[in-house]
Formats: C-alpha cells, structure tokens, sequence
C-alpha cells in the first residue's frame, strides 16, 4: 500500500488526506519533513526547537488539510 502511495502526486496525497486516508498524509510527510526541518534548524540553530517546530507544522497541516484547495 505504501508504494502506492510513492507513486501519487502531492495533490493527489492531499485529496486522499482528505478523505480520511492517514497513509496518505503520512507519505506527505515522509516526501516533506526532511526539508521543513533543514529550514527551521538553519533558521533557529536549535534542533529540539527544530523538531517541534517541524511537528508542530505537520499537526496544524493535518487539523487544516480540509481547507486545502487541490486545484491551486
């Protein structure tokens, strides 16, 4: 299941998300949080502040993924 999700778009994942399909919102996730997390840290210069942050971004994503318009 999972290498199906690989294989979605971004938009795609984030439809999926929507519909309730966590491993959608989790693959999401494992594309973004490497990157997020390289900005925040190069931003704060703190990696347990780093790493808050990041999740912190993925929980509010996740409580907003509703309002996401996948055709923007």
């Amino acid at each position: 299941m999972a290498s199906d999700f690989q294989k979605c778009s971004d938009e795609e994942l984030a439809r999926q998300s929507q519909d309730g399909a966590l491993a959608a919102f989790e693959e999401l996730v494992y594309r973004y949080e490497g990157r997020i997390y390289g900005f925040v840290v190069n931003a704060c210069r703190n990696a347990a502040d780093a790493r808050e942050v990041t999740q912190d971004t993925f929980v509010r994503a996740f409580q907003a993924i509703g309002q996401f318009d996948c055709g923007r």
